[in-house]
């Protein structure tokens, strides 16, 4: 008996090998497990370890016709102590080259490192895949993908806060009204070394153009949740890991949906499309609507062929064409509406938002051929023009219906509705020339500047003339230093004159401009395009209030806001429009505020702190943002001019996704900053957050005490409103 257990043990150590150290350890696994994956690109499929090398074969699922790669950098590490082992060779591809998938889409190749130390029991290879098992009784074994009985508990403790358990009637008058819902879920398989803990909810008021960029916070168990600001109903879509996962939610209610990683990993192989996540699960009085809308695809718009459309149809052609497709995915609808018993806030949306798709594409035809007509002269079609019969579609769109501003497409709608050509070239004869002002500039200055002398006052007689004679030309010319010195040495002087004397000329020529040009564009929408006032149109006047307000004085302002009421009936637009006037106009002049206490303060403060004592610019920008740049570099001057100075600072806060290291690291040497930040991209989320904005770039003022004393200022004004700044104290 025992020769028989020895001769087994023997053959045992032979097929799985026997370390010096005297452990067991096998020297082949197969479909090793893992604890969790960031990209689902790369599978191994197998270890094999000897004494002088790890082998890991690796299959590749991508695009067909894109690429991977390998340099010598590559590494796998021992998954406790981090102990790393650089890369040695390959087998069916080379380091630093690209292997480019093949039209299957699948490759294999093989991988070669040193050999591993005794101990390591598990490895991580790279940043893709994390704790790889080389235990072999483990192989092919997965983790459990049920939610957690704490997640559930709390997913339903938070549900059952919410007090109302029926969805809205979209066209009741409970549609609109200012609060906020809940999203909450989970995602199964979630870790915290897939590398972030946030995501974004992209929220704006369609109605007044502002942005509340909300956080999603992620839980180290996977849990999610976020607050989120709503003014009516709307479907939008929850960003994480650069994916999107569209939701319906109310003002009022909590929604929650769980969420597979393995979807994420899914979509990682599939890059070169918008992958639709298939497996989520909603819960709360909100599930039934959003399972519904998640379970219609219409197909997607081939925008390269919409592109090509442009050059070779015209606008009737591709309108006929269009009206074609629009039946068509109508159809589709009604289908899908049959099989199911679907909500009535289902059905409103679906039927919407196949309309509005379309008419938003049929207004992007015509705004389209504008620019490439420029681009092409030589092309005929492109200069047949659109006609009003063209935007007919127009009268099949329900524009009293609340429920088109659910839509995620609405407020592109609603954009091009405003601006299309019959109401934008309409109005254009309304404009009238601007009066002089009563009192010149240099007769201003005269008066006003006790320290002009004799040789100004040459030059004023000379600069005075509108109509120069050739001789007082080439005398011009002679002296343009004197002139450069005497405007730049009464700067302030023409500071004043154009606050005193132009600015309100130019907005009482606006105010006229305004009421009128909304004169034209109501006649318009009646006699041209065939329609009468509107919930859109309405809709349209109020979107215009903000810029109007900046453009005028009180008075003026509400001289036109006035006006503008008498053709607005809906109650809700109405208030909307009285708090952005307030807002504009407010009766005492903002004070400077302070952070709210949280995780995003918390972040900023740690940037700021240092600073305290000094008012601080700060700028979010990118290296990928064309305008933040294009700023930057306007500024360096002035950023010369001030340098080092007392009071105040420049900050300069951009994040790691949004400026990769190396542009970024060229462009802060080649423009001299100081007081830089390159944050994770979860900080950035709250950052956003905090201040309110999606676009950049974005400016924002702290005052000496660290308090907030503006959220959106205008950087082009520095130089203006600095001493103003230093002195309100």
């Amino acid at each position: 008996m025992k020769r028989i257990f020895f001769s087994a043990f023997v053959l045992l150590l032979s097929l799985i090998g026997y370390s010096q150290a005297g452990s067991v350890k096998p020297r082949v696994i197969v479909n090793p497990s893992y604890e969790v994956k960031s990209s689902g690109i790369f599978n191994i499929t197998k270890i094999e370890q000897s004494d002088t090398e790890t082998r890991l074969t690796v299959q590749i699922t991508f695009v067909p016709g894109w690429w991977v790669s390998f340099s010598n950098d590559d590494a796998i590490s021992d998954s406790e102590t981090g102990k790393t082992y650089q890369i040695k060779g390959i087998e069916g591809g080379e380091l630093g080259k690209r292997i480019t998938m093949p039209s299957s889409g699948d490759s294999t190749i093989v991988l070669i490192y040193p050999a591993l130390d005794e101990l390591v029991r598990k490895i991580d290879f790279g940043k893709s895949v994390y704790g790889l098992s080389l235990d072999a009784s483990k192989a092919g074994v997965r983790g459990s993908s049920a939610v957690p009985a704490q997640v559930s508990k709390w997913l339903n403790q938070e549900l059952g806060r919410v007090k109302s358990k029926v969805p809205v009637d979209l066209n009741s008058p409970k549609f609109f009204g200012k609060g906020s819902g809940r999203l909450i879920g989970y995602i199964k398989g979630y870790d915290t070394r897939l590398g972030f803990s946030t995501g974004l909810v992209y929220m704006r008021n369609e109605l007044t153009g502002e942005d509340y960029p909300a956080v999603v916070q992620i839980y180290p168990d996977g849990r999610f949740e976020a607050d989120l600001p709503f003014e009516f109903p709307k479907c939008s879509m929850m960003l994480l890991k650069d994916n999107w996962i569209p939701f319906y939610l109310e003002s009022g209610q909590t929604l929650a949906m769980i969420l597979d990683w393995e979807e994420f990993l899914n979509a990682d192989r599939m890059r070169n499309v918008r992958y639709k996540f298939k497996n989520v699960t909603y819960q709360g009085p909100l599930a039934k609507i959003n399972t519904e809308l998640a379970g219609f695809s219409p197909d997607e718009l081939n925008y390269e062929e919409f592109q090509k459309k442009i050059k070779m149809l015209t606008p009737a052609e591709f309108k006929s064409e269009q009206m074609k497709v629009l039946e068509a995915n109508q159809q589709l609808v009604e289908n899908y509406v049959k099989a199911n018993t679907l909500s009535p806030q289902a059905i409103s949306i679906l039927r919407n938002s196949t309309l509005l798709e379309s008419a938003t594409l049929l207004f992007d035809f015509v705004m389209n051929r504008e620019y490439q007509a420029r681009q092409d002269t030589a092309n005929e079609i492109l200069k047949i023009p659109a006609d009003l019969t063209y935007y007919d579609f127009l009268k099949e769109i329900p524009l009293n219906d609340n429920s088109l501003l659910v839509l995620r497409d609405f407020g592109t709608f609603v954009n091009r509705f405003e601006f299309c050509d019959p109401l934008i070239k309409g109005e254009a004869g309304t404009l009238a020339s601007v009066s002089k002002p009563e009192k010149d500039f240099f007769t201003y200055l005269l008066e006003e500047n006790k320290n002009i002398t004799e040789e100004d006052k040459e030059l004023i007689v000379l600069l005075q003339k509108e109509e120069r004679t050739e001789k007082e030309m080439l005398m011009a010319e002679s002296k343009k230093d004197q002139i450069k010195d005497f405007y730049e040495r009464n700067k302030d002087h023409s500071l004043a004159y154009a606050e005193k004397y132009v600015k309100p000329l130019n907005k009482a020529w606006f105010a006229r401009y305004y009421q009128e040009r909304w004169r034209v564009k109501d006649s318009v929408l009646r006699s041209d395009l065939g329609l009468e006032p509107s919930l859109i149109y309405e809709i349209a006047k109020v979107r215009s209030l903000k810029f109007m307000f900046e453009e005028s004085s009180r008075e003026l302002a509400k001289g036109i806001w006035d006006f503008l009421q008498k053709g607005i009936t809906n109650p809700y637009l109405l208030e909307t429009g009285n708090l952005l006037y307030a807002k504009s106009f407010p009766e005492e002049k903002a004070a400077a505020y302070k952070l709210p206490q949280g995780i995003a303060t918390d972040i900023f403060r740690k940037i700021v702190d240092p600073f305290k004592g000094k008012v601080l610019f700060v700028d979010f920008w990118a290296t990928t943002c064309g305008p933040c740049v294009g700023e930057i570099e306007r500024m360096k001057p002035i950023r010369e001019k001030y340098k080092d100075n007392k009071d105040f600072a420049f900050i300069f806060i951009t994040d790691e996704r949004s400026s990769p290291i190396t542009a970024y690291n060229k462009f802060v040497k080649e423009q001299g900053l100081k007081n830089i930040y390159r944050l994770p991209v979860d900080d950035y989320n709250y950052l956003r957050q905090l201040f309110k904005f999606n676009g950049i770039p974005r400016y924002i003022v702290i005052d000496r005490q660290g308090n907030v004393l503006s959220n959106n200022f205008e950087m082009h004004n520095f130089e203006s409103e600095l001493n103003g700044i230093l002195s309100d104290k």
